[in-house]
């Protein structure tokens, strides 16, 4: 290997490097707790999606949330034409359905994704509005 390319190389990975790094650090996808996502959900305009089954739904939700049944075969192409530059609140029954909707959204390059850490279960302990 010549110098030349060599150096290239070097300057090629320092690049890539730094790149997801920048994209990494512009990301916020993560869990957070009831009062933290109730705080979240009220300081901005955010997308509120509801990862459980309509009759999950249906018995009761947070305001203004959107239903986005995880368990439907069509869950993917729904959560993916969420807007890109919006804000991504995901809340499910205990966090599970919600993380991995964060997950997949992170892959798909949604830059701000936040999970109610213990789902709606953990928003009503804390005796948090809901509607039904």
């Amino acid at each position: 290997m010549t110098a030349s390319i060599r150096i290239f190389a070097i300057a090629l990975f320092i690049l890539a490097t730094l790149s997801s790094g920048v994209q990494a650090k512009n990301q916020k996808t993560k869990d957070i707790r009831a009062r933290a996502f109730k705080r979240q959900i009220a300081k901005e305009q955010v997308i509120l999606v509801d990862a459980r089954t309509p009759d999950e739904y249906n018995t009761s939700h947070l305001e203004n949330a959107k239903m986005i049944d995880f368990k439907a075969d069509d869950f993917k192409e729904k959560i993916t034409k969420l807007p890109k530059n919006k804000t991504i609140c995901v809340y499910c029954r205990s966090g599970n359905r919600s993380a991995q909707t964060m997950e997949i959204l992170k892959q798909e390059g949604y830059l701000r994704v936040y999970n109610l850490k213990g789902g709606i279960t953990a928003w009503q302990e804390k005796r948090l509005k809901t509607v039904n």
